[in-house]
């Protein structure tokens, strides 16, 4: 499964919503999907700490693989086991 970008609004911020809708993804996509891929923008540490957070990794590629997107952000591809 691949996840586009996830804004969470600064009021509902430190609630725990991105670890709360990856559960939900969990329960509802077990049987569907191994992993959960999401592109990160690497300029948002925030971001990319909630992720890791969750249980997101850079992969088994061992290194953290980043790409453009329209030429504007820089963004890193994570990936988090459905499995686990």
């Amino acid at each position: 499964m691949v996840v586009g970008q996830l804004f969470v609004a600064k009021e509902y911020r430190g609630q725990g919503l991105v670890r709360e809708l990856y559960n939900y993804y969990k329960e509802c996509l077990l049987d569907k999907f191994d992993y959960c891929i999401a592109d990160v923008a690497s300029d948002n540490p925030r971001s990319r700490k909630s992720h890791l957070s969750v249980g997101f990794f850079y992969g088994s590629w061992g290194y953290e693989l980043r790409y453009y997107t329209l030429g504007l952000d820089r963004v890193s591809i994570m990936c988090y086991s459905i499995l686990q």
